[in-house]
């Protein structure tokens, strides 16, 4: 595995995680570039901060997630690229748990990584 991939998108998922929990939409939708296409566990294909934000804006109180990085695979693409998958365990406020396979590709903007494109799929 390219360990340097594994370490941006690590990075990039343990950023998303702290936001999630701290239910902070705004620091979660900062993560994402402005052209960003967002695929949560709905149909609706979100584009851009500002709708994804509205997406996490909708999570019900008290939901936290778990990443799992020990199931991290992350690769580079292309000269300033990367692309990963993680397992996310989502723990509702009520004590029910769904794990869900989370895909990202991320660009380096500057001095930032920034997730391009995000997919999350319910595992059975």
């Amino acid at each position: 595995m390219d360990s340097t991939a594994r370490n941006i998108v690590g990075s990039l998922f343990d950023l998303w995680a702290t936001a999630f929990n701290d239910e902070d939409p705004a620091a979660v939708a900062q993560l994402f570039s402005a052209d960003a296409l967002f695929q949560g566990l709905g149909p609706k294909v979100y584009i851009g901060p500002t709708e994804i934000q509205g997406y996490y804006e909708r999570v019900p109180k008290g939901v936290r997630v778990k990443v799992d990085d020990r199931d991290l695979h992350a690769r580079s693409v292309l000269s300033k690229g990367v692309a990963g998958f993680v397992r996310v365990l989502f723990i509702e406020a009520s004590g029910g748990e769904r794990t869900v396979s989370v895909s990202i590709t991320a660009q380096q903007e500057g001095i930032r990584w920034m997730i391009k494109q995000y997919h999350a799929s319910e595992t059975r």
